[in-house]
């Protein structure tokens, strides 16, 4: 079309022209026939990384670089959809966590997801050493004397040998126990 365009007219036409004219006679974008034919760009650089359009940037618009920059992904826990940016999915992949995280290759969408699996694989159902009957402190013990003496926790811990900061959580613990 290009060439019939420019035998009727070589002098008057300029190949911009003739792009600009087909643009208009069939109602498309002039740009997008510029790239279709192979003509330059008169005023765009670049073609949008996402969507292909002609733009003074890198990207066309804010949309398409949001499109393009986050990935969505799907929880492995609660199964809904999320985003995260690329690169921080690549960071992730190329630096592991570190100790025996086996959850280093999934990405959760909260930290509350992320707990729930992780209590789930690796808390008390999978490790029974560490249920009630085998706590390292007495519980009962605690609460026994704190109830028959009125100490606080220093001189609680001194007197059966646990940690004054243990007898803190411990005492919390039946609090809530209790107000529950």
């Amino acid at each position: 079309m290009l060439v019939e365009i420019r035998e009727l007219a070589p002098q008057e036409v300029s190949i911009c022209g003739a792009v600009d004219l087909l643009a208009t006679i069939f109602g498309e974008d002039g740009d997008i026939l510029r790239l279709k034919y192979g003509v330059p760009l008169k005023k765009h650089k670049f073609l949008c990384m996402n969507c292909g359009k002609p733009s003074k940037r890198v990207f066309c618009s804010r949309k398409c670089h949001d499109k393009y920059a986050w990935i969505p992904l799907v929880c492995p826990e609660c199964g809904i959809i999320f985003k995260r940016r690329g690169n921080e999915i690549i960071y992730r992949f190329n630096h592991p966590q570190r100790g025996n995280n086996k959850n280093q290759e999934r990405i959760f969408c909260s930290q509350k997801c992320k707990g729930k699996n992780i209590s789930r694989n690796y808390g008390f159902g999978v490790h029974p050493e560490n249920v009630r009957e085998n706590r390292k402190w007495d519980y009962s013990l605690v609460a026994q004397v704190r109830y028959e003496t009125g100490w606080g926790c220093c001189k609680l811990g001194r007197a059966l040998s646990i940690p004054a900061s243990t007898i803190s959580i411990i005492l919390a613990k039946q609090k809530e126990q209790t107000n529950d």
